[in-house]
């Protein structure tokens, strides 16, 4: 069975609030399903954003090499079909 991805939205994963999901495949294969993620709602980019407004100022505020640092972990974290590119 594929995995289920869930929302990540103010530091959770959560699910949609419809609990809809939508069958990711394979573009080269497709009856390789790769997974299902949230079929998200209105509503749920609208909590995303507002997640995401809330901590403009940190953001900002942090230095860059810290901010790299967090990009590079979630690099390091993407779905594994990707193919890894040199990240250090």
């Amino acid at each position: 069975m594929p995995e289920t991805y869930r929302n990540y939205i103010n530091g959770e994963w959560i699910e949609s609030e419809n609990g809809d999901t939508i069958t990711v495949r394979n573009p080269a294969d497709t009856s390789d399903v790769i997974g299902e993620v949230q079929q998200s709602t209105r509503d749920d980019a609208q909590q995303a954003i507002a997640a995401a407004v809330a901590v403009t100022d940190e953001w900002a505020d942090m230095p860059g090499p810290s901010r790299g640092e967090i990009l590079r972990k979630g690099a390091r974290l993407r779905i594994p079909y990707y193919p890894s590119p040199n990240i250090a």
